[in-house]
């Protein structure tokens, strides 16, 4: 895994806008979009919501599905577990495993990669409400997890952002990263993965994020780059932004998840993650996609009564029945993509520049006396797995 960088995630979340679920820029309006996810991640967009009841007995489903018991000090919690319990139990594959051994290494793997790379919470627990939905390994593709990762980190930053006390950040701080570096050059890696992958399964092909496997951040005094990341972002340029990265590439060299559902990387949907509804706002970056950025229509928020809720005493809690009206705007997906014919022109984003600068705060000088500083357990729960 790259080595996280955590003054660059203190100096994006500076930045991050609940209301919009956006970084707000020098340059304008930038965020983490279903391309990125696809692209960096080979994550499937499209399929049913990452959302179901969890109302299930879950010590019994990990004994069902994993075949060694948790119950004990190992379950902090009635849906929680232990990283080191997982570890202890399936770490290496015995020698000769037989194709049920093999089947529960798997379930054992995927939960690992959901809870500690797409979904930890910061708390270096593992939240056992997505086994239900991974237990029937031939189901696992059909659900939307590239959406369900990104609604988990807006989640996380906006709580991030409204919180001058939060000392753990969750959310897939490893995706927030990646698509950093590939859209600027605040504290982006000059070195890259040399690795090469030879496949002739198209399948096999690693997504676009494997380019930085091994990358470190540029220095371990997070303190010091902070400021100089704060500097840097203030006098960011539009010319220094990547705003399409992956335009270049050909789409043979990447796996069909990666470019499978381009047309829903501007959907109107909501982003479900069981308790987590996100607006999700392309319209708000056109310029991601190559396309006119124009001023854009009144935000549509995240309504404050859905930030506050959680899963904190609704532990037995039919999401799907709570978030219906949301689960009905997303299968109505391919209904509500944003439609935006005209491509990119640097004479409308003057305008929307002008816009821009009496709409926002381009430029941040925070505080010296106050920095918001985050134990990023992310690096723990992947230390955790290696």
């Amino acid at each position: 895994m790259p080595q996280l960088d955590k003054a660059l995630i203190t100096a994006l979340v500076e930045r991050w806008r609940p209301e919009t679920h956006s970084f707000h820029l020098a340059s304008g309006e930038m965020t983490v979009t279903l391309q990125d996810v696809a692209m960096l991640f080979a994550l499937p967009i499209d399929g049913r919501p990452v959302c179901s009841s969890t109302d299930h007995d879950y010590g019994q489903m990990v004994l069902d599905c994993l075949g060694h018991d948790p119950r004990g000090q190992s379950m902090p919690g009635k849906s929680f577990l232990h990283y080191k319990w997982l570890k202890k139990h399936f770490y290496e594959l015995p020698e000769g495993a037989d194709d049920h051994t093999v089947q529960r290494h798997v379930l054992a793997y995927i939960l690992s990669l959901l809870c500690g790379v797409l979904f930890p919470d910061g708390t270096g627990r593992m939240s056992l409400i997505y086994l239900p939905l991974i237990a029937d390994l031939s189901l696992v593709g059909t659900y939307s997890w590239g959406s369900a990762a990104l609604a988990f980190l807006y989640r996380a930053l906006c709580s991030a952002a409204s919180s001058h006390n939060m000392k753990n950040i969750g959310g897939s701080l490893l995706l927030l990263q990646l698509w950093s570096w590939e859209h600027s050059h605040v504290g982006r890696p000059l070195a890259r993965s040399s690795s090469v992958v030879e496949t002739d399964i198209p399948q096999d092909l690693p997504p676009i994020g494997f380019r930085w496997v091994g990358a470190r951040a540029q220095s371990e005094n997070a303190t010091r780059c902070l400021k100089q990341y704060r500097d840097e972002l203030n006098l960011q340029r539009a010319d220094q932004l990547k705003w399409e990265p992956y335009m270049l590439i050909e789409s043979s060299s990447l796996p069909p998840l990666c470019t499978k559902d381009a047309d829903l990387w501007i959907t109107q949907a909501p982003l479900i993650n069981f308790p987590i509804v996100e607006m999700y706002l392309p319209e708000r970056v056109m310029r991601q996609f190559g396309l006119r950025q124009c001023i854009p229509p009144p935000f549509r928020p995240t309504l404050q009564t859905l930030h506050r809720i959680s899963r904190r005493g609704r532990e037995r809690e039919n999401w799907e029945e709570t978030h219906h009206e949301y689960i009905q705007e997303w299968e109505a997906r391919r209904q509500r993509i944003f439609r935006e014919a005209e491509q990119y022109d640097l004479s409308s984003y003057d305008e929307y520049l002008q816009w821009y600068s009496g709409a926002t705060r381009r430029y941040l000088v925070p505080s010296t006396d106050i920095i918001i500083r985050f134990e990023l357990k992310l690096v723990q729960l992947i230390s955790c797995m290696v």
